[in-house]
Formats: C-alpha cells, sequence, structure tokens
C-alpha cells in the first residue's frame, strides 16, 4: 500500500505492472483526489520522465473534462501525480 504525507489512500482504482491508481483524500482540505504512480519499487529513469512528462502535459493543455494535475512529487524515488477527482 502507497503511503503519503498529507493524504488518506483509499481504495485501488486500477492496477497494471507499470501503473497503479488509488483513489484519495487531501487531508488539509478534504478534496478527493485520484493518485496515481509507478508500480515498480525502483522505476528507470524513462519511466520516472514518462509520468512527470504526463503532469506536465495535462497542465498545459487545461482541457475541461480532463482531470487536472493537483500535485507531483516522489516517494521513496517514485514519482507520484495527484489529480482532481470529479467522480466521473
Amino acid at each position: 500500500m502507497l503511503e503519503i504525507p498529507g493524504y488518506r489512500i483509499g481504495e485501488k482504482l486500477y492496477d497494471s505492472p507499470k501503473t497503479v491508481v488509488f483513489g484519495a483524500v487531501r487531508q488539509a482540505d478534504g478534496m478527493r483526489v485520484v493518485v496515481k504512480a509507478n508500480a515498480m519499487t525502483h522505476p528507470s529513469p524513462r519511466q520516472l520522465a514518462r509520468l512527470r512528462r504526463e503532469v506536465h502535459l495535462v497542465r498545459d493543455l487545461g482541457i475541461d473534462g480532463i482531470a487536472k494535475p493537483v500535485d507531483i512529487f516522489e516517494i521513496e524515488g517514485r514519482p507520484v501525480a495527484v489529480y482532481e477527482d470529479f467522480g466521473g
């Protein structure tokens, strides 16, 4: 189970060999979010860059109907992206 300071992790929404996605709540304000992380404990530099690139691309697009990134950081060497959860 992924532990992220400041977030209460809920149910696993998706799991593959490369990616794991959880529902979560940001504890500071109760905002529902979706947490996406690399499933590997030691991802390659290419895999690390892929999630970062995804977050920056989605942030720059600003298209309605696409979950907007809330945060991105690293936990134990793995990039973790936090997106808004609009209940879709």
